[in-house]
């Protein structure tokens, strides 16, 4: 029994030590620059599950100096709405395909310049909500800079929401339904005909007896 507890005990001391000496996840760092902001545009409101979509995001210069950065998009939900995958970080989940960083680019801005860029995400085909009504989802974009191997975020991120819907039904199965519905209906039609037929032939043939 000793022995046992000995064990266990060194097994809890390991597992401490271990937690103690794993790096913590990487955390960028804010420093923004006074003149420079994004702004998401042009995003839909809903999409579904499996869907590719687009937005632009406009990048203002007024900070009086060029500008370096690099750009991105992604789309991430809550623990609350969205039963798989797993969450990436607390309860945010992420939605797209290609991880944190799925469509970033390099831009460069001249002092005072302003441009849009064209983003595309394509949202996970896996993703399962815990509503077949949707899920809120969040839309965010970032711009930074990578100095001494850290990310510094160089303007606030700005955010959008939008609805994530199910996938859509097969293809066609409105259609296969009521071509079902019209053939049962014109079966119907044609037994009550043929019977009505048979019944006014045999009513004929009555009478004539």
């Amino acid at each position: 029994m000793a022995m046992k507890k000995s064990f266990l005990g060194a097994q809890l001391m390991l597992a401490v030590l271990v937690l103690t000496f794993l790096p913590a996840p990487a955390q960028a760092a804010d420093n923004y620059i006074e003149g420079l902001s994004i702004q998401l545009e042009d995003h839909p409101s809903k999409v579904r599950v499996g869907e590719t979509f687009t937005m632009t995001v406009r990048v203002v210069n007024q900070s009086g100096q060029a500008i370096e950065a690099l750009l991105r998009t992604y789309l991430y939900g809550y623990e609350s709405e969205v039963t798989y995958p797993q969450p990436d970080f607390g309860n945010i989940v992420l939605l797209n395909e290609g991880g944190w960083y799925p469509n970033e680019l390099s831009i460069n801005l001249g002092e005072n310049e302003n441009r849009t860029f064209t983003f595309s995400l394509r949202v996970r085909s896996d993703v399962q909500l815990v509503s077949d009504s949707g899920a809120l989802a969040k839309l965010r974009t970032r711009i930074r800079r990578v100095e001494n191997d850290a990310s510094i975020n160089l303007a606030p991120p700005d955010n959008r929401y939008l609805m994530i819907l199910p996938k859509a039904g097969p293809e066609g199965i409105v259609g296969v339904k009521f071509g079902v519905g019209v053939a049962v209906a014109a079966a119907i039609v044609y037994s009550v005909a043929t019977i009505q037929k048979r019944n006014s032939k045999s009513t004929h043939r009555s009478a004539q007896r």
